[in-house]
């Protein structure tokens, strides 16, 4: 039998007890049990009131069926509930159906598949759930709440229920800030849960409070959602955080894509520096890793040290990408930072046949490439396979990424320049440009950004 602890039961009153109160805002450490509470509250709300229309929301569908619906399926479980005879699911679409003809539908508000929210306007729902919203855009959450309180005719709860962590942007000035001002409008109610209403076992948070940085702790397991760090950071902690992945996603190729691949190149300009490669494979940043030329020793073979380093650099180039899908028909893909001996790796790829794309590094390029990059893993457009699962130096990249700040020189954002990072490092930061320029090339063969000196959507023949 599902217990629950006071925090839950404190949500379970309001909704019986205070109809003025419509829109619940459910804050708090990862662990908890918003969303099980969620899904506890509207799996009730079915069984008890017929024909309610409860709808679940995340920003896409492929995340949803990953997340919160293994979420209630889970709960169903704890409810004691029985499949086909107190519910039926519909796998393929994501509904869960009851006897008494409420339905709870997985849906999803992605702004950038549906910027007018048209597909939203026309629903009458009972009440919302919108999961993680602040990853939603503001808009998509007013036009899903304004659809509630239109399928209530058993008198069932007209309720929003929105579970979020409030680190920036709309969901901190709406929600979080007016909460601690004790200004939130009087239909709206925040409810903070803390580490003591966790369901983790304890070992699992002390392992949390031993692995995490600072600004994750303070935000993520104490709720100091203002708690600020790196104000100034180009990548900050909660933005890796965000990107980060731990297994590579099932997801359908994008059919427009025949290679949906793309390769970054940032070429060694001395012997302190690293040629590194970066791989995006589906929008997921899935390997990074040096090529090295072991068999060039100077001065102990005159043979092998004659020929040009961009070639030995082709070599094992090209070699790489062949392992990974990449034929001379995608070499439009693979994009190469030609300044210094990448001129040479540029030239010894084309003559071979390998027509590659062609990044010059410039202080306003690298600006705009870096800009890019975080733009790209902020929207979702990129994510990064790592820890266990990712075969590179996610360790390296992410120092590097975090070395890097921003700051406004006349209107202008401005990153840290490259000279100024070496300085900090110790060494160049191969791996942050390696993956900048993959991301790049990634943006432009999806248009998200535009190069006028190439069709990236082409077709390769």
């Amino acid at each position: 039998m599902l217990q629950l602890a006071q925090k839950q039961a404190e949500v379970i009153r309001i909704i019986n007890e205070c109809p003025e109160i419509d829109e619940i805002v459910l804050i708090g450490p990862t662990g908890v049990g918003k969303s099980a509470l969620a899904a506890h509250v509207f799996i009730s709300i079915c069984e008890a009131f017929p024909y309610s229309q409860i709808f679940v929301w995340r920003k896409n569908f492929s995340t949803a069926r990953k997340t919160i619906w293994r979420t209630y399926k889970k709960m169903l479980a704890d409810m004691n509930m029985i499949e086909e005879q107190h519910y039926h699911l519909n796998e393929g679409s994501l509904l869960i159906e009851f006897p008494n003809k409420s339905v709870i539908t997985f849906a999803e508000a992605d702004a950038t598949k549906d910027r007018d929210q048209n597909k939203i306007k026309g629903l009458d729902i009972t009440a919302n759930q919108i999961e993680e919203s602040n990853e939603f855009v503001e808009d998509a959450v007013d036009m899903v709440m304004s659809r509630k309180g239109r399928a209530n005719q058993q008198g069932q709860p007209s309720i929003n229920i929105l579970t979020m962590n409030p680190n920036n942007g709309w969901c901190k000035t709406r929600y979080y800030d007016k909460w601690k001002k004790e200004q939130l409008p009087s239909n709206v109610m925040v409810i903070e849960f803390t580490l003591e209403d966790s369901w983790q076992a304890e070992g699992d948070i002390q392992s949390l409070l031993r692995s995490k940085p600072k600004w994750w702790i303070e935000r993520y397991l104490h709720n100091n959602w203002n708690y600020l760090d790196e104000d100034r950071s180009l990548i900050t902690g909660y933005l890796w955080e965000k990107c980060s992945i731990y297994r590579v996603p099932d997801t359908e190729p994008d059919p427009r894509y025949r290679l949906d691949k793309v390769i970054g190149v940032d070429v060694s300009d001395n012997g302190g520096d690293a040629t590194v490669v970066s791989l995006i494979e589906n929008g997921v940043l899935t390997i990074q890793k040096e090529l090295t030329i072991p068999e060039r020793t100077y001065g102990l073979n005159p043979e092998i040290d004659s020929r040009p380093t961009g070639y030995l650099f082709a070599q094992q180039l090209i070699a790489f990408a062949e392992a990974h899908g990449f034929t001379k028909a995608f070499a439009h893909q693979i994009s190469i930072e030609c300044n210094g001996i990448g001129t040479s790796l540029r030239d010894s790829m084309k003559v071979q046949g390998w027509q590659i794309d062609e990044y010059v590094a410039t202080a306003k390029s690298r600006n705009e490439t870096m800009l890019n990059m975080r733009r790209a893993m902020d929207e979702g457009e990129i994510q990064i396979l790592h820890k266990d699962r990712y075969r590179g130096n996610d360790n390296e990249l992410y120092r590097e990424l975090a070395a890097h700040e921003t700051d406004i020189i006349d209107g202008v954002e401005k990153v840290t320049p490259k000279a100024k990072i070496k300085e900090q490092l110790g060494r160049s930061p191969d791996y942050a440009d390696s993956f900048s320029i993959a991301v790049r090339k990634h943006s432009t063969l999806h248009g998200k950004i535009k190069d006028h000196r190439h069709n990236m959507n082409r077709i390769g023949f």
